[in-house]
Order: structure tokens, then C-alpha cells, then sequence
């Protein structure tokens, strides 16, 4: 081979473990988990306190289901 080509080839494999490394940065954004725990079902909690703690969510940008995810038990 000559100079010329492996130069291209050499150019190639780097620009393709950079292209790869990118795209894993992009992938590797988790979603942030908040557990509820309660005796109560997320259905029954008397005066509602996860609706108030999701509206205060809401007003910092916090999205149940779209940017932040909430399990209850």
C-alpha cells in the first residue's frame, strides 16, 4: 500500500471511533427516577400530596414521563 492510502484508511478509523463515541455520549443521558413511598395507593392519599409535589415539580421543568420519572410504592 502506499503512503497515500493507508493516510486515507488511518483517516477513516479515527473519524469513525470519534462519530462512535459521539453518538454514545448522546444515548448514555439518563432519565432521573423520584420514589414515592406511602402506605397509601397513588390513587388514595387523602389531601393529594403527590399532585402538589408534581405541580412544584412542574414549575422547576420537571415533566412525569418526559423528563423525570416517578415510581410509587
Amino acid at each position: 500500500m502506499t503512503r497515500p492510502t493507508i493516510g486515507f484508511l488511518l483517516a477513516l478509523v479515527l473519524s469513525g471511533l470519534i462519530v462512535s463515541r459521539a453518538v454514545e455520549a448522546q444515548l448514555a443521558a439518563k432519565v432521573p427516577r423520584i420514589g414515592i413511598l406511602s402506605p397509601f395507593s397513588p390513587t388514595n392519599q387523602g389531601p393529594n400530596r403527590v399532585d402538589t409535589f408534581q405541580q412544584g415539580l412542574q414549575e422547576l421543568g420537571y415533566r412525569e414521563g418526559e423528563n423525570i420519572l416517578m415510581e410509587y410504592r
